[in-house]
């Protein structure tokens, strides 16, 4: 029997960061008098301030859209056991530091994972500083995960970690 530590979900928490400069937006937009008082450079900052949050949704809608495909492809991925698997012991471990500027990283059996809660993907992403589930070296963990290439660089994306008894 194998534990569970994390398994491959959709991550809601990322489409938030989308609706704060929209609702701000909306608010200055339709009214102006609650946010800026109503008169002179305060209007100005407020319609500027709409205006940023606006193409700030409409760029997000972009950027959730490819977030959303990555999504289904990789849990269809995971469904029809087309990822790779790596199991073995956590090698040369790297903690994220809690205030960030860093990414937490590892290696099993010459495969190199990299993740940070700094940067929004899919797949896993929470450092040990935040409670994630990998704590360092000598952990043994079977690994699912799907290797992609950008820029020339790969990249290997963790959709399901467990832990052999």
């Amino acid at each position: 029997m194998e534990n569970v530590l994390y398994e491959f979900n959709f991550n809601y928490f990322n489409l938030l960061w989308l609706l704060i400069p929209f609702i701000l937006g909306v608010v200055c937009v339709f009214n102006r008098k609650l946010v800026s008082g109503g008169k002179g450079i305060p209007r100005i900052i407020s319609i500027i301030f709409s205006v940023v949050g606006v193409a700030v949704f409409i760029l997000g809608i972009g950027i959730m859209s490819s977030y959303m495909h990555d999504y289904n492809t990789y849990k269809e991925l995971l469904e029809t056991n087309q990822v790779e698997v790596v199991e073995g012991e956590v090698e040369k471990f790297h903690a994220q530091p809690k205030e960030g500027h860093d990414t937490e990283h590892f290696e099993i059996n010459g495969v190199y994972f990299e993740y940070s809660n700094f940067i929004v993907s899919n797949g896993y992403n929470k450092p040990k500083c935040y409670g994630g589930v990998i704590s360092g070296n000598g952990q043994k963990l079977r690994i699912q995960y799907v290797q992609e290439e950008s820029d020339g660089e790969t990249y290997n994306t963790i959709l399901y970690i467990e832990q052999p008894e």
